[in-house]
């Protein structure tokens, strides 16, 4: 089992490097600076997706092609179990943190972002990891 890292945002030319992208910004930069392979839709989960390696650890980076209200669909598609998401990580913006601020979150609420909303209730679990970044 692989960890998978998602990164929030929205699709498209209009969002793009908006303070809004800033968790699929961070996972577009990862996968640069890792060496992944290019980012290629997964038509199930209606995402791209790039496979590689960090450290000894299989890891797959995921931008949902869905608006942020959407982003379960993706990973719900991507992580197939409760357990699984054990090994979820997912990277998004936050408007109440100053910006450029990090925040490391566990198993906690969606604090009202809709993107994270969205995956509670297609993993049907809060238990996973998440990055959030300041944008306000």
């Amino acid at each position: 089992m692989s960890i998978v890292i998602i990164g929030l945002g929205n699709p498209g030319g209009e969002y793009e490097h908006t303070r809004h992208n800033a968790g699929r910004d961070a996972v577009v930069l990862l996968a640069k600076k890792e060496g992944f392979d290019d980012f290629v839709l997964n038509k199930k989960a209606n995402a791209l997706v790039a496979e590689g390696k960090i450290g000894k650890e299989k890891v797959m980076l995921a931008l949902p092609e869905t608006f942020m209200n959407n982003s379960g669909k993706a990973a719900s598609a991507l992580v197939k179990s409760v357990k699984a998401a054990q090994k979820l990580l997912v990277i998004q913006d936050d408007l109440d943190l100053p910006l450029g601020t990090l925040k490391m979150v566990f198993h906690r609420g969606s604090g009202g972002h809709k993107g994270i909303e969205s995956i509670n209730r297609a993993l049907k679990t809060e238990a996973y990891v998440r990055i959030r970044i300041g944008i306000s």
